[in-house]
């Protein structure tokens, strides 16, 4: 990064271990177990699945409190404010996320994101999103970039 070896704005792996092989850092290969994709929305949920089922969740039992139901495996963030809502299983929720009265599953939703009447299926929600549903009940899958605001 110091050097600036960027393509188009961005850092290649490729380039790193070349630069570190360079300043006598011993490399040798190693088998992974699996390789977790995230270059689509797809693969993001997918791989968002397997770390929650792989230890990344911080609720592993469903929990039910006021009004609030947490089917697990799914991490909500200590910091989230969740009322009247149905969250998982395979949700991640994001610091300082606000979900009131609505349903979100297999979905991620990123920091600062507020989730109002809604019920979403495999979506993925930017930081500081805004997704107003009408409160039916109606199942929508959503991609929602950074800053946006969706009312359906």
């Amino acid at each position: 990064m110091e050097r600036k070896l960027t393509l188009k704005g961005e850092y290649f792996l490729a380039d790193t271990i070349t630069l570190m092989i360079e300043g006598g850092v011993k490399v040798r290969p190693h088998n992974g177990e699996s390789w977790l994709d995230t270059g689509t929305i797809e693969a993001t949920l997918a791989t968002n699945k397997v770390l929650l089922e792989r230890g990344a969740a911080n609720i592993m039992k469903d929990e039910k409190r006021d009004g609030v139901h947490i089917v697990a495996p799914s991490y909500v963030h200590p910091s989230a404010e969740i009322r009247d809502s149905v969250i998982g299983p395979h949700a991640s929720i994001g610091e300082n996320c606000r979900i009131t009265n609505s349903r979100v599953l297999e979905s991620v939703v990123d920091e600062g994101s507020e989730i109002t009447d809604s019920a979403l299926n495999n979506s993925l929600i930017g930081r500081q999103a805004k997704v107003s549903g009408r409160g039916d009940g109606h199942v929508v899958q959503l991609n929602v970039g950074d800053s946006s605001s969706i009312i359906m």
